[in-house]
């Protein structure tokens, strides 16, 4: 079985996740899975930053981004795109500050945003439709890691996946849930079979521009909650595009599965993943409690 991870956003923790990656994820012990790396990574301004990618991942192919030129295109187009809009009514305050860039100010928050759609989008063009050469796709960011799994899990997980009819239009992410009405997706890792992640992300930043510009009812929802997680929330609405259909990855197989964020630089070599995932889940609820107070007043 052969699998492209397609890593793509900021250069978080290189050496830290890619040794869980490629000696505990994906081991070379591992006797029926090929796996092989693509990176689209945002220039994080230091000067060995090739060297770093390529010492890590030892990727097929990467790209090194310029995100303050990719953010300014992208903004510079919807606020061209906006210049006469009159349908502001369908769009709340946060989401014409987040998403249209309605004004000419915009926080630290707002210039970030669009970076993983925008990154998402330019490591499939990238690397093009991988149909035919391989079997999975597994779309995530530098800092995520996997659970460590027997490699059997992973051949009935995947093998499922594409060998199960009801599974064959479907991209999966880790979790899923509604929440209110809001449908929530894990944007950790995406896993599918490549036509599909291929036709979901390649016009990713075209899609952004569309819900920003034209399409702004499709930010409809957003006007009724002004505290709904945004980006967990915009997958949905951009998978609209491409008609894509979703489910969590549990029910494809039974599985151990799990992922997490790496938090630090710190030598992994002697732990295991409840660690990671215990420093994660703490970090979380350190963030949602500060965005609660914020949002409390």
């Amino acid at each position: 079985m052969k699998i492209a991870v397609l890593l793509s956003g900021q250069a978080r923790h290189l050496e830290t996740s890619s040794y869980w990656w490629r000696e505990c994820v994906f081991p070379q012990s591992f006797k029926n899975i090929e796996v092989d790396y693509y990176a689209y990574i945002w220039d994080d301004g230091s000067d060995n930053l090739n060297q770093r990618i390529q010492d890590t991942f030892e990727p097929v192919r990467y790209h090194i981004g310029d995100y303050n030129t990719a953010f300014h295109s992208h903004r510079h187009e919807i606020k061209k795109a906006n210049k006469y809009a009159n349908d502001w009514n369908l769009v709340n305050e946060y989401c014409k500050h987040l998403v249209c860039y309605k004004g000419e100010e915009f926080d630290q928050y707002a210039y970030n945003f669009p970076g993983q759609y925008l990154a998402s989008a330019n490591v499939m063009k990238m690397v093009g439709n991988l149909e035919g050469q391989y079997d999975v796709v597994i779309k995530t960011r530098t800092d995520c890691v996997f659970k460590p799994m027997e490699e059997k899990y992973w051949l009935s997980l995947f093998g499922n996946l594409n060998r199960n009819p009801v599974f064959s239009d479907c991209i999966f992410s880790p979790w899923m849930r509604i929440r209110n009405g809001y449908p929530f997706f894990s944007d950790l890792a995406f896993f599918g079979r490549p036509s599909l992640m291929y036709d979901y992300f390649h016009n990713m930043d075209k899609h952004l521009f569309y819900i920003s510009t034209g399409d702004k009812y499709l930010l409809g929802d957003a006007r009724f909650d002004d505290t709904i997680p945004i980006p967990h929330w915009m997958w949905s609405r951009l998978g609209m595009y491409s008609k894509t259909d979703w489910l969590a990855l549990s029910v494809v197989w039974p599985t151990p599965f799990d992922c997490a964020l790496v938090r630090s630089d710190e030598d992994l070599t002697h732990k295991d993943f409840n660690y990671i995932k215990q420093k994660y889940d703490e970090s979380e609820r350190e963030k949602h409690q500060y965005f609660s107070h914020i949002i409390g007043g």
